[in-house]
């Protein structure tokens, strides 16, 4: 009942939709893996997308190739995520908002989480227009027309800019 609850709570709150794919970076025996990445995505019938163990290189990529519209962390991910774009692109901001940003498969809306610092590092404007939330949800924006890579889902079927 508990899991119905809070997958009832946070898809509602992040406006979530069959169309979503959530993206779980921590192990699903990991309980914020389940209560805040698995069952919103289960609760409206989306897809969620899992790796085999969390690589902050894999997180960029994995989001562009499942069409991932929210993420769920604790802590410091965040900031490892945010290290490896900023070393990828050699920290410069323009080719990271118009490669990364701005790119039509970036479909990333929310980051839920609790534990990270707010970031600092020029690789925050990981998205191309969305909220970051710390413990507590914010407005969405409004979703944009279905990608290519929407089709490419993994187990249960989402999107998140982390701008500072």
């Amino acid at each position: 009942m508990k899991l119905c609850a809070v997958g009832f709570a946070v898809s509602s709150q992040l406006g979530l939709g069959p169309d979503d794919v959530g993206y779980a970076c921590m192990p699903l025996f990991h309980s914020n893996s389940i209560f805040v990445g698995l069952m919103p995505a289960f609760w409206v019938g989306g897809g969620l997308a899992i790796n085999e163990r969390f690589s902050a290189s894999k997180f960029l990529p994995d989001v562009l190739r499942h069409g991932v519209t929210f993420w769920n962390y604790v802590g410091e991910p965040v900031h490892y995520v945010l290290a490896a774009i900023e070393k990828q692109y050699g920290g410069d901001e323009a080719r990271i908002l118009d490669e990364v940003a701005h790119n039509p498969r970036n479909h990333l809306r929310w980051a839920v989480g609790n534990g990270a610092a707010p970031p600092t590092s020029t690789a925050s404007y990981v998205g191309s227009g969305s909220k970051t939330c710390s413990s507590s949800m914010a407005r969405p924006r409004p979703r944009s027309a279905p990608s290519a890579a929407k089709a490419t889902r993994v187990a249960a079927s989402a999107r998140c800019p982390i701008r500072r």
